[in-house]
């Protein structure tokens, strides 16, 4: 397969999808999403790039999101982890600990990864030794799972310090990083209820000049997700 991809300066490269030799490991967690836990688990076992270790965790959901997934693994190959309500980082802390990828990608099963995004990222990190962790951008859908137009966020390039001080340009879903940096630099913060922005800003301080964080614009990295979102509320109850 091949796909073009586009960035903010209309360069144009073409990039063969192939199954990839390099195991990511994708995290993913749940907390009250029956209505969009198949979706998103349905999107990373139908990403372009094949070679990817997919391990859910449901923390505590009283809806029927437990269901959803149990079925979805009864016709899928993928770990899933059913607990109480652990909260979002320590959630994603205890998958990076089983993680046996290269790269580790995380996402709330509110949101959606668009298919092309593994492939994308794993590549880029491949081809650039010196980068450590990518970012990208975010499409936003409605309810009903239809595009509304809004794109964010609005940025390209090497993230710093100071771009992180104007606001969080690393969006939870949208990255990808190297395994083993990320256990270097301790995980997730679990004495804070924002994984995103907290990783962005502890990585920026513990690698900046080794390696560097970057965002990838336009179709590189662009995936679908929810605009309103239980993930602020699921972060606010723990």
């Amino acid at each position: 397969m091949r796909l073009s991809i586009g960035s903010s300066r209309r360069c144009v490269a073409v990039l063969e999808l192939a199954s990839g030799t390099k195991l990511v490991t994708a995290v993913l967690v749940c907390w009250n999403h029956e209505r969009f836990a198949r979706a998103a688990v349905l999107s990373v076992l139908n990403q372009t790039y094949r070679n990817i270790q997919i391990i859910v965790f449901d923390n505590g959901s009283t809806d029927a999101s437990r269901n959803e997934l149990e079925a979805l693994r009864s016709e899928h190959d993928f770990t899933l982890v059913c607990q109480e309500n652990v909260g979002l980082v320590r959630a994603l802390n205890q998958g990076l600990a089983m993680a046996k990828g290269e790269y580790f990608a995380v996402l709330s099963t509110d949101d959606i990864w668009r298919p092309e995004k593994t492939a994308l990222q794993s590549h880029y990190l491949d081809e650039h030794s010196d980068v450590h962790l990518v970012s990208g951008r975010l499409e936003g859908i409605d309810a009903n799972g239809q595009p509304n137009g809004l794109l964010v966020p609005d940025f390209a390039g090497d993230v710093t310090f100071s771009s992180l001080m104007k606001g969080n340009v690393v969006q939870g879903a949208a990255i990808m990083c190297r395994t083993e940096t990320l256990r270097s630099i301790g995980g997730f913060d679990e004495s804070l209820r924002i994984e995103d922005y907290s990783l962005a800003l502890k990585a920026q301080n513990c690698i900046r000049k080794s390696y560097p964080l970057l965002f990838l614009p336009g179709l590189c990295v662009r995936f679908v997700a929810l605009i309103w979102s239980h993930s602020k509320e699921y972060r606010n109850s723990k």
